[in-house]
């Protein structure tokens, strides 16, 4: 407090600065509830949905995984630059077994790609760590891809094609 914060009355009690003018709180009531509108809330990573678009994809040498980011309401993130991005086996208890990642550029809404080699079978755990436009901090995801598929998820094998039978020779 400075010397002129306060000031003494004639009964010895100190008595405090008056309140600025009403215009002047308003104005700065104003400011405030502005500021407060406008900056962005820190987002949490649980406010965004990290899904795969194919949780079972082939093992391959040079297989792309697609990401969809989502908000809370379920809407696609379009525009998020891809910080960071690593693959591992860490769901099946190998978290040192890396796979290089390489971002692709693509043209779907909200979906971010990723090519990488899946030499084994087995669960792969992709971390995600994007800035999305308008959020002040990057917000992580983890996606987890099974190669292969369950038997639950795939399609029903076709029967073979049989062949007529062969007419007697006359």
């Amino acid at each position: 407090m400075g010397p002129d914060d306060h000031r003494l009355l004639r009964d010895g009690r100190l008595a405090a600065r008056e309140p600025p003018p009403a215009g002047l709180r308003a104005g700065l009531a104003a400011l405030l509830a502005a500021v407060a509108v406008s900056s962005p809330a820190l987002a949490q990573s649980t406010d965004y949905l990290f899904e795969a678009l194919d949780p079972y994809p082939r093992r391959e040498v040079g297989v792309v995984l697609q990401v969809r980011i989502r908000d809370a309401a379920g809407r696609p993130q379009h525009g998020a630059a891809i910080l960071e991005a690593s693959l591992d086996k860490s769901p099946d208890g190998q978290p040192g077994a890396y796979a290089p990642v390489t971002v692709l550029p693509t043209s779907d809404y909200g979906v971010y790609a990723f090519k990488t080699d899946l030499n084994t079978d087995g669960r792969y755990a992709l971390t995600v760590r994007a800035k999305l436009p308008g959020v002040a901090q990057p917000v992580s995801g983890i996606v987890i891809f099974t190669t292969p598929a369950p038997k639950s998820a795939l399609p029903p094998a076709a029967a073979p094609a049989r062949k007529p039978p062969r007419k007697p020779a006359t």
